[in-house]
């Protein structure tokens, strides 16, 4: 090849013209399209979406800037839809479970009212006689003897979840409470003057008391130890379960009368 032919090769190229290398994808546009997909499926789980989205932004100024060179333009905007609508899936989630939370917690305060009458309005209705009002004073005094004055249940979900995976470990004594309590029992963590503590209802399936919250056949308290639980219905001399009064079966029909003791004239 002569030097004219070489230099003939080159002019073809303006001054202009760029060699555009292959193009290949964004991986903060992968990343975002694939933590939104994710945050979507477990919306229940805060702040995924927000990342989805803070990817997918963060790639499209790369990708513009690229000339061509890098690609996932498409991929960065879902990933950024996709992530806002898990945002917003999981704000409304734990607005209404911290809500809901909220309301039930604060059922767990009248059993530690001075005033028994409160209590039995938490209870379902084969239980409201199952205790005195002695029983429940002597339940406040015991507990008080352990932990102190009540406070007040955890009002705060993501504090209560925090205190399960904390202090859960105090909560192996239910397994020596009654085999007809272990699919019932409610445990919220709670507040005392000398510490912190789980309290435990035991709910009737079925049964809701007139505002609408389930209704408790038994409420306690773990122990300082947690070798134990103090009951306010001793569930070893009180029955575990709703008695339902029986209603007599209806007396047999009168039998025909037998035709050999007519007497026929």
């Amino acid at each position: 090849m002569s030097q004219s032919d070489f230099n003939r090769g080159f002019s073809d190229f303006g001054p202009g013209d760029e060699v555009v290398a292959p193009e290949r994808t964004s991986l903060l546009a992968v990343g975002s399209l694939i933590v939104s997909i994710l945050s979507l499926v477990a919306c229940c789980v805060p702040g995924v979406g927000v990342l989805g989205v803070v990817m997918g932004v963060a790639a499209l100024p790369g990708i513009s800037r690229s000339r061509g060179r890098v690609g996932g333009k498409g991929m960065a905007i879902t990933g950024i839809v996709i992530g806002l609508i898990a945002a917003l899936l999981s704000l409304f989630l734990w607005l209404g479970g911290s809500m809901g939370w909220s309301q039930a917690a604060s059922r767990f305060d009248g059993a530690f009212d001075p005033d028994p009458a409160v209590t039995r309005a938490m209870m379902a209705r084969s239980f409201t006689n199952a205790f005195t009002d002695e029983d429940h004073a002597l339940f406040l005094a015991e507990v008080e003897s352990e932990w102190g004055a009540f406070r007040s249940v955890d009002r705060s979900l993501i504090s209560a979840l925090g205190r399960y995976f904390g202090e859960g470990q105090s909560l192996q004594v239910i397994a020596n409470a009654p085999p007809s309590y272990q699919s019932r029992m409610w445990p919220m963590p709670a507040d005392f003057d000398n510490g912190r503590t789980f309290v435990i209802a035991i709910m009737v399936q079925g049964q809701n008391t007139p505002d609408g919250f389930p209704a408790f056949e038994n409420i306690g308290v773990v122990s300082r130890d947690g070798s134990r639980i103090i009951w306010l219905i001793d569930p070893v001399t009180t029955p575990t379960t709703p008695t339902t009064p029986t209603t007599p079966a209806p007396p047999p029909a009168d039998a025909p009368a037998d035709p050999g003791d007519d007497d026929g004239g």
